[in-house]
């Protein structure tokens, strides 16, 4: 058996014996009797789900190289034509026939590929431009780079992008322009011709100057100085006072005789107190005028005049005149005393009907012919008196928030409506702005 004459040859001299001379006599020493005898005795075991049908190796022969086939389970059985060399065709190509892109496999191919790119190969003085002469047209000598003469070359060259092809030549002197149809030609020519529009208009395109470029930055720094100062409108003052007569020059003079009991009162200290609450005009006051422009009435005091809208509702209700005044300037239903209290036409009017139920409220706490600071006190009270203990009383001009801290300190404190005594009148801050406003 083969293991017995491999035991023999390892123990004479393994050392010569290589491992696949070993293989070779595994291999052959089993015959076909050999296989024949395994498959009867093997009734009691599962040979079939170990090596598969051996009744499929009948017909095993031996190969040239020394080795058997080998059976997987389940497969057909295989001839020996399988082991035989088969022979590849050699690709005949004609001479004119194009070969397809392939894999050059042997030395024929490689002739073969050889004659069909004859024609594309080039000599070693050759270059890829003579491809393309003429087939018979012979070659001309010259350098692959020289400087290019365009006197030598006539032929009419390519225009540039912005000359108008088949156009007049503008460049030619006026004296060449012999007669109106040469001119004509020209003026159709150009006939909507424009230039051509940039990415990135000049300035002078744009319109802009240095004289605007200023004045842009000066209404820039204004309105920016009117949203963050304390005193927004500061230095417009007189502009907005003017602008109470812009439309209507004797408006101050008009409204005043709209109401016979101003009579004894002068347009001077009506003037006054307005021009006092431009000057006290602040933040705040702005960012209500600019929400009563939107339409909103958070019941503040508004414009120029700082009145209420619920005082205009008054003035209309008591003053017949007052109401078809706002009427003649288009002011009524919904949200009409917000507009005209943000109406410079309609300050003088405002300020008349206000001092007229002044005068009233006046001569029914015994001031019957009330002075300039008596008015001035009345239109906007900022004085507070409070005991001092002593059966005396101490009078303060007071502001927010200091009129909640003393009202904290003095359980009596109250607020004093009407001058009619030396110590409101000497103690009102208000007063005295007013009265400086006076000529």
């Amino acid at each position: 058996m083969a293991h017995q004459e491999i035991a023999e040859r390892i123990s004479s001299g393994p050392e010569q014996a290589e491992v696949a001379t070993y293989a070779n006599i595994a291999a052959s020493s089993w015959n076909m009797t050999d296989m024949r005898k395994l498959a009867t005795s093997s009734t009691d075991t599962d040979t079939m789900g170990i090596f598969g049908d051996l009744h499929l190796l009948d017909d095993l022969a031996y190969t040239e190289k020394g080795y058997m086939k080998v059976y997987k389970p389940g497969a057909t059985a295989m001839s020996d034509e399988a082991d035989k060399p088969k022979e590849v065709a050699k690709p005949e190509a004609a001479s004119g026939t194009i070969l397809r892109g392939g894999v050059i496999k042997n030395q024929a191919l490689q002739a073969n590929w050889r004659e069909t790119q004859q024609h594309h190969m080039l000599g070693q003085e050759e270059s890829a431009t003579d491809m393309f002469y003429r087939p018979g047209a012979k070659k001309e000598a010259s350098q692959k780079f020289e400087l290019f003469d365009s006197s030598a070359h006539p032929e009419p060259v390519l225009l540039a992008a912005n000359v108008m092809p088949n156009g007049p030549k503008l460049e030619q002197p006026a004296q060449e322009l012999k007669n109106d149809s040469q001119a004509q030609q020209i003026a159709q020519a150009l006939d909507g011709y424009m230039v051509p529009p940039t990415l990135v208009p000049s300035m002078e395109q744009l319109g802009i100057t240095k004289e605007s470029t200023i004045a842009a930055a000066n209404v820039a720094m204004r309105t920016i100085k009117t949203w963050t100062s304390e005193h927004p409108i500061a230095g417009m003052e007189a502009n907005l006072m003017s602008a109470t007569t812009n439309a209507n020059p004797k408006a101050w003079e008009e409204a005043k005789a709209c109401f016979p009991q101003l009579g004894g009162v002068s347009n001077s200290i009506m003037k006054a107190y307005v021009r006092n609450e431009l000057e006290c005009y602040g933040f705040e006051d702005h960012k209500q005028d600019v929400a009563a422009k939107l339409g909103k009435d958070g019941g503040w005091t508004l414009g120029m005049t700082q009145i209420t809208t619920e005082g205009i509702r008054k003035f209309e209700n008591h003053y017949p005149q007052f109401r078809h005044f706002l009427e003649s300037k288009g002011y009524s239903g919904p949200g009409h005393e917000l507009r005209a209290l943000l109406d410079a036409d309609c300050v003088a009017m405002i300020v008349a009907a206000k001092t007229a139920t002044l005068l009233e409220d006046l001569h029914k706490h015994g001031i019957k012919n009330p002075t300039d600071a008596q008015l001035a006190y009345a239109y906007n009270p900022d004085v507070y008196s409070y005991s001092d203990g002593h059966g005396h009383r101490v009078y303060k001009a007071l502001y927010h928030p200091n009129i909640e801290l003393s009202k904290a300190q003095h359980w009596d404190q109250r607020k004093e409506y009407w001058a009619n005594t030396a110590e409101t009148i000497s103690a009102s801050e208000h007063i005295k702005n007013v009265l400086r406003y006076l000529p």
